[in-house]
């Protein structure tokens, strides 16, 4: 007898589920920078933001019709997932799409995850910004991608609040 076919995983979220989804990994992100006390890196900071932009930008694809297994192809491809996120009208400030772009670009996801190079947050990495400044780069383009994402919500008619989001550009 043939195993039963499930569906695909996320096929049931909605694009508003998908943002709360991301909201609650920006908001892990602001308690983990805030209760840093004993810290020999910045990885795990970097690591709730990155995944909160990727799930940003699936949540936007999935407003604009994106199925879950459309989604998962997309892999960690956060490039990618802009691109084609902006073709659909997503409008962000070009600070943002630079810093979404060259994440990507560097392959940062993967390297919060699986990069041991545990160097003193204030010395120069190969990219040259100061860790604490990269940190405060990359809060600003999550709550730049998170407002962009919940006025297009907005648009449909879903009402969309931020809850617990430390900071709300205007």
């Amino acid at each position: 007898m043939p195993k039963p076919t499930r569906p695909p995983h996320g096929a049931g979220l909605t694009p508003f589920g998908i943002f709360l989804l991301a909201q609650s990994f920006e908001d892990a992100g602001h308690v983990v920078v805030e209760n840093a006390t004993r810290q020999f890196s910045d990885h795990p900071q970097r690591l709730l933001f990155l995944h909160a932009i990727e799930t940003y930008l699936r949540a936007y694809l999935r407003l604009h019709g994106a199925e879950a297994d459309e989604l998962r192809r997309y892999m960690h491809d956060v490039g990618r997932m802009l691109a084609d996120a902006q073709s659909g009208g997503l409008s962000l400030d070009s600070t943002t799409v630079k810093y979404i772009l060259a994440s990507g670009e560097a392959g940062d996801y993967v390297r919060v995850r699986y990069d041991y190079d545990l160097r003193s947050l204030g010395r120069e990495w190969p990219d040259n910004p100061k860790r604490p400044q990269a940190i405060k780069r990359l809060v600003s383009s999550t709550a730049s991608l998170r407002a962009a994402v919940r006025d297009a919500l907005r648009k449909t008619g879903i009402r969309c609040t931020t809850v617990g989001v430390v900071s709300e550009p205007s």
